[in-house]
């Protein structure tokens, strides 16, 4: 634009804004509509998600005259530092710790639907397309993870979600298939461990198990899904405690046989491996078969020497313990839930402590932050890697192929749309202090020489019990049933000191 025909634009508003020219119709004025504001993000759990954030404030605050400031030091829920923060990032496990400090403002509905423009003339408002696309959302996301109870408490950034990774060359080579229950996983490993798989004359493992206490507790999130496939009852929402009383579960019969099978299975690969460590032991070729996080898809493979690499949704179970009878009974088609790690991902809620205009920007950050085209670019971070939170995204594949050197986009897009819209997803545990609670499982599963399984779980619910009596019995249990998104007599859970 020349500065001619910029300073005519300028005077042209000029008379609009004064009167003149045609007083029929009042003159459309482009504004920012929170222009002045700053709004601040806190993060919580992992700060390294910041940049991810960061990246996309610039269209937003250019659109709206508003700033975004994202917080760099990592809030802790238990602090009154949440009171800083107009909106909070956070892993979907300390959704009940934010909601348990009644941090986290209740969304309303109107936020997820297509803004309405009122037309003239008493014609019918006109409904313009909506770059947020809350339609487009997953079911699992949308219904699901990012509702506490009957309150919608957060948008979406990304999932995640557990797979099967597998070297394709060794299975085409043994004309070997993804396996499809855990038996027939536990049997591909036991069959491939001894091979010499990266011809450097020494056996290989069948499988990088992690077993060992790890900061990621990845060995947690393997336990409990294969618990999963033999635990949770197509006609139960519970899955490690009753949503009656709060009494643990974890020391029922599907928990001591997943232990138990996870031992055995843990002789067939290296011993005591953290995340990582597994990751580089398939790295390396040392192991045919590994339990991972989809999104670290870009660690499985050396970019300078890639093998290719298969990826499968985890598999199911023929047999499903049904809690009300205390038996096993064939599941028929395989049950097959998709346990999700973390909660189910990361995602984005509005500070209660916000004044209603921050709250009004708030959402429009979020509506952008999340929106269809915004939301691709949150999974295309290479240092803070996500899954897709939306059903046009699914099939996409990796977003970088770069990234994931080796790894076939075909299988890994359908293993990630297989696992996050399953009929069945169960989301890891979200109630207060839930990261103590899985610490508590963390110890190393593959351990034959510490005690049997049925005693290690055992002390695991006796610590969950002397847990939640600390933290109040029936708060942690309206807790619990508002993870799971059932009813609760109340909106806002019992004091503290219930017992």
């Amino acid at each position: 634009m020349t500065m001619t025909r910029r300073i005519l634009g300028i005077g042209l508003l000029a008379l609009a804004a004064t009167g003149c020219g045609d007083r029929s119709k009042p003159a459309a004025v482009s504004t920012r509509p929170f222009q002045g504001m700053a709004l601040r993000v806190g993060i919580v759990g992992d700060s390294a998600i910041s940049p991810t954030i960061s990246a996309q404030r610039g269209e937003w605050e250019e659109r709206t005259g508003a700033k975004a400031e994202i917080l760099t030091q990592a809030i802790d829920p238990a602090s009154e530092s949440l009171e800083a923060a107009d909106i909070l990032v956070f892993p979907g496990d300390r959704a009940g710790d934010l909601i348990d400090a009644d941090a986290l403002a209740a969304i309303p509905d109107s936020a997820v639907k297509p803004p309405v423009v009122p037309s003239e003339d008493d014609a019918p408002a006109a409904v313009p397309d909506d770059p947020f696309d809350f339609p487009d959302v997953l079911a699992l996301y949308r219904d699901k993870a990012c509702r506490y109870g009957d309150q919608r408490i957060a948008f979406p950034l990304g999932g995640s979600a557990l797979v099967l990774v597998y070297r394709r060359d060794v299975f085409e080579n043994e004309d070997l298939a993804a396996p499809k229950t855990w038996e027939e996983l536990d049997t591909l490993a036991k069959s491939l461990h001894g091979h010499d798989l990266d011809g450097d004359g020494t056996p290989d493992g069948g499988i990088a198990l992690v077993t060992a206490e790890d900061d990621e507790r990845l060995g947690v999130s393997t336990f409990l899904a294969r618990s999963a496939a033999l635990g949770q009852h197509p006609d139960q929402f519970s899955f490690i405690f009753d949503d009656d009383t709060m009494e643990p579960e974890i020391d029922a019969p599907p928990f001591v046989e997943t232990l138990t099978q996870l031992r055995a299975l843990g002789k067939f690969g290296p011993k005591g491996l953290s995340a990582e460590e597994a990751r580089q032991a398939f790295r390396d070729g040392k192991v045919a078969m590994l339990i991972d996080r989809a999104e670290k898809y870009g660690s499985w493979n050396d970019r300078k020497k890639p093998v290719p690499t298969g990826v499968a949704a985890l598999p199911g179970s023929e047999r499903v313990f049904d809690p009300d009878r205390g038996t096993f009974e064939a599941a028929t088609p395989l049950n097959r839930p998709s346990y999700l790690p973390r909660g189910g991902g990361w995602f984005a809620g509005i500070g209660k402590k916000s004044d209603a205009q921050s709250r009004e920007a708030a959402i429009d950050f979020l509506r952008h932050l999340t929106s269809r085209e915004n939301s691709a670019r949150l999974l295309g971070d290479r240092d803070f890697p996500m899954l897709p939170t939306r059903t046009s995204q699914l099939g996409s594949g990796v977003l970088d192929p770069r990234s994931a050197p080796g790894v076939n986009p075909v299988e890994w897009a359908k293993a990630v749309a297989e696992s996050l819209s399953a009929s069945r997803v169960v989301p890891g545990l979200r109630i207060p202090q839930a990261d103590a609670y899985l610490d508590d499982l963390a110890f190393d599963h593959g351990d034959f020489a510490a005690s049997s399984p049925e005693s290690a779980l055992k002390a695991v619910a006796e610590s969950w019990n002397s847990r939640t009596a600390r933290l109040g019995l029936k708060r942690q249990l309206w807790h619990y049933r508002r993870a799971l998104n059932r009813t609760t007599p109340t909106d806002t859970p019992p004091a503290r000191d219930a017992k």
